[in-house]
């Protein structure tokens, strides 16, 4: 009798989701920075060497969820690199504070100095000029992650993902942060 009633619920799922059309979605980069990473990674590609070239090709990446790609792309700069990087933005924000991506781009200078929580202040910043950046949130909680403070990373995690529920690097972020605490 139950072989029999698994069987049919079995099968009226099958009908059931045959006559539901299931849509996945994926998180869509916005046209404007998609014209960036191409743009970038056309400067890139004519002068592979150019730590400019390199480091700006990695934060197009970064600010638009290609988290592998980024990361991949800035692992090949020296940590020296850091300091022309927080000098050149600092300075690109004190004319201009209103514009977020200097100071996502500071965030990361402060990040491969270890700086961490000069790092969470430039990501804040960021979430001051456009609150629903939600790669600033990821990377404020992937900091808050290295530091411990898995709690405050979930909850950001989670966040992001109210606005953008498809941004599968948060949604991977949130599931390393869980791994942590011993959640599977």
């Amino acid at each position: 009798m139950i072989k029999k009633l698994l069987f049919c619920l079995g099968i009226s799922i099958v009908l059931l989701l045959n006559q539901v059309q299931i849509s996945a979605e994926v998180y869509q980069i916005p046209p404007d920075l998609l014209k960036e990473v191409a743009k970038n990674e056309r400067l890139f590609d004519k002068d592979q060497n150019s730590k400019e070239a390199r480091f700006e090709l990695a934060m197009s990446y970064a600010y638009t969820g290609q988290i592998e790609k980024g990361w991949a792309t800035l692992s090949k700069l020296p940590e020296s690199y850091a300091d022309t990087v927080i000098t050149k933005y600092e300075k690109i924000i004190s004319d201009n504070p209103k514009e977020w991506k200097p100071h996502f781009k500071v965030a990361f200078g402060y990040y491969f100095k270890k700086q961490k929580d000069k790092a969470i202040q430039s990501f804040e910043e960021v979430l001051k000029i456009d609150p629903k950046h939600i790669w600033a949130m990821g990377f404020i909680a992937l900091v808050k992650g290295e530091k411990g403070e898995v709690d405050e990373a979930i909850a950001l995690c989670n966040k992001a993902l109210e606005i953008e529920p498809n941004a599968a690097a948060i949604h991977f972020l949130r599931g390393e942060a869980y791994r942590r605490k011993g959640d599977y």
